[in-house]
């Protein structure tokens, strides 16, 4: 892999590290950066939604094996025994992170009742859309990085160097 593919992947699991942490406080009980839980509800996700300790952890635990997905899959070649399942688990994340900004597109022009909260209007205009866009295409960049076909080792063998 290519120094911009790690530097890539290392942006990704910035937002991930993050988002695990996040994930984290809050299953202590914090509401921070929010007053209370109907609060930093509205404003994360545009609804009234379960803060419940075991659904955060699980969310946090999802993230950083997503992290780890993504950490292993900008470092191996095609040829590496586990590349099929690394390469399934980006796209899968590719593909979440995908319908995640495009449904931020559609609410950030005001349709959908998520749009009617100002403070999720705000964030989904200006963190969680443009991140999940630009994680988008980071892992986008790195999934195809192993898109060329694999040669056989008789043709790696009979190469001329």
């Amino acid at each position: 892999m290519t120094v911009r593919h790690r530097k890539l992947a290392y942006a990704v699991e910035s937002v991930l590290i993050a988002d695990a942490a996040f994930h984290l406080l809050w299953a202590t009980g914090s509401t921070w950066p929010a007053a209370d839980v109907r609060t930093l509800s509205y404003a994360l996700l545009g609804a009234e939604v379960s803060f419940a300790p075991g659904l955060l952890l699980a969310l946090a635990a999802l993230a950083l094996t997503t992290l780890a997905v993504i950490h292993c899959r900008a470092r191996v070649e095609r040829c590496h025994r586990l590349y099929p399942l690394l390469q399934a688990g980006a796209l899968a994340f590719l593909a979440f992170v995908s319908v995640r900004a495009l449904a931020g597109l559609i609410w950030a022009l005001g349709v959908g009742a998520a749009a009617d909260h100002a403070d999720f209007h705000r964030l989904n205009l200006f963190a969680y859309t443009p991140l999940c866009l630009a994680m988008a295409a980071a892992v986008f960049t790195i999934v195809r990085s192993g898109a060329k076909p694999l040669r056989s080792r008789a043709e790696v063998a009979h190469a001329k160097p």
